[in-house]
């Protein structure tokens, strides 16, 4: 699978990721030499037949490895497997090359950071607690396996790690370091200490209508900057919207967007448009249920529902299952209940009905929300909302689930097959009401 971008747009705090590709010859036996192309990415020494071939023929770790100069333009690098003599087209070549493995071989996880606990474990990447052994500070670390990953995973994972590069902004959780192993890559992220937002809400005991403005202008303002850069990030929910710090008042909370593994870079006119069908069930856009091609506004749909459920403590669209979930979805099957919105203002209800819209054409875009007049007023309601009730058995709920080891995220071909019986149910179900509203019309008639 591919390292780190061979542009990074990002400083990374312990150096870049060394990513050098050329052709060498390499000795083998009774003095024959080989022409071969050899990669340098990260801390790992890929060896291919010729540059066009898929799969490399060896891979080596440049970790504790050592590389000398050999006359004017040989190599010699011996790593814990193997001992490999190269010769470079020139002397500035090979100057060149020494430079780039030297890089290599300096720059590993385990000599710039200390692992710690695990902080939690997913399908097929494990979160751990780590020191920056440099400046002492705590931070998050990404364990992603390479023999765990498959085709479309190893796919999505390189076009996470170019997002994470490219995104520097205050509402986004920020990447530190990535380092690339044979078998695994590293990805040092920011500690968020307050972990999720939710999990912050539901322990306050009070949260008003005015926190609720201060907590969604920060997560508008997030997903504002990545659409104007160019990345939709296709699965918001509340799981992967974090607080920096955690023994603060909701009115002070610092939010953050984090997990950029569904995420996907856009461009303009038709390359703007999506079709990959993709999320969690209860926060996707309908277009996405329908299967049909879409933009990043699908990112404000998921924004709407959070707002919805962080306000009335309730699931705007709910069912026995994902499949009548997305039913509901796709009817866009919601009510402002009495017993959760009496005390909500009409500008709060009328900025989700604004995202809350089937058609991505009306509806509101990241920086048109951040204009409503909910979100630009300060005089929000103070008084406490029942919300926080909702959102502790919400998340009491969701921490069964994942010790039942049930996964919230779906695949594409899962999210694809429920996406296509949903709308199948839907479509079937409009039909029987125009055949019924046809019935009835005729036996009208007949009666007058």
């Amino acid at each position: 699978m591919a390292g780190a971008p061979t542009s990074p747009r990002m400083a990374m705090r312990h150096g870049p990721p060394v990513h050098h590709a050329g052709y060498l010859h390499k000795k083998g036996r009774m003095f024959s030499s080989a022409k071969r192309w050899i990669v340098v990415a990260g801390a790992t020494l890929r060896n291919y037949r010729d540059k066009a071939d898929g799969e490399p023929t060896w891979v080596s770790s440049l970790t504790g490895a050592t590389v000398e100069r050999a006359g004017v333009k040989g190599l010699r690098v011996v790593t814990s497997d193997r001992t490999v003599d190269f010769t470079a087209a020139s002397e500035t070549d090979a100057q060149i090359w020494h430079e780039k493995i030297k890089q290599g071989i300096e720059r590993c996880f385990q000599r710039d950071y200390e692992m710690g606990s695990k902080l939690g474990e997913g399908a097929f990447a494990v979160v751990y607690n780590a020191n920056d052994k440099v400046t002492g500070e705590e931070v998050a670390v990404k364990v992603i396996k390479k023999p765990d990953l498959e085709g479309g995973d190893a796919l999505l994972l390189s076009r996470e790690i170019e997002i994470m590069m490219a995104v520097q902004h205050p509402n986004c959780v920020t990447t530190y370091d990535i380092y690339d192993s044979p078998d695994a890559l590293y990805i040092v992220m920011e500690k968020m200490q307050g972990g999720e937002l939710f999990d912050r809400i539901a322990a306050a005991g009070a949260f008003s209508e005015r926190d609720g403005a201060h907590v969604f202008r920060q997560l508008m303002r997030g997903v504002a900057y990545l659409h104007n850069r160019g990345i939709a990030h296709r699965d918001l929910k509340p799981e992967n919207l974090l607080t920096v710090e955690r023994d603060v008042s909701p009115g002070k909370m610092h939010v953050k967007i984090a997990d950029f593994g569904l995420a996907n870079m856009i461009g303009t006119s038709d390359d703007a448009l999506m079709r990959t069908c993709i999320g969690t069930p209860g926060y996707v856009a309908p277009e996405i249920v329908k299967h049909t091609a879409y933009t990043s506004k699908v990112d404000c749909w998921s924004a709407g529902v959070i707002l919805f459920i962080m306000l009335s403590g309730k699931m705007p669209f709910y069912g026995r299952d994902d499949y009548e979930i997305m039913r509901r979805i796709v009817r866009c099957q919601y009510k402002f209940r009495d017993s959760e919105w009496a005390q909500i203002s009409d500008e709060a209800k009328s900025l989700v009905r604004g995202l809350l819209q089937v058609d991505p054409e009306a509806r509101l875009s990241a920086d048109e929300a951040l204009r409503h007049p909910w979100c630009t007023s300060t005089t929000q309601s103070v008084a406490s909302l029942s919300s926080t009730a909702g959102l502790r058995a919400m998340q009491e709920a969701k921490r069964n689930r994942m010790k039942a080891a049930v996964k919230a995220a779906l695949g594409a071909n899962e999210m694809a097959k429920l996406a296509r019986e949903a709308n199948r149910a839907v479509l079937e179900s409009d039909e029987r009401q125009d055949t019924t509203d046809t019935d009835v019309s005729r036996t009208s008639a007949r009666a007058r």
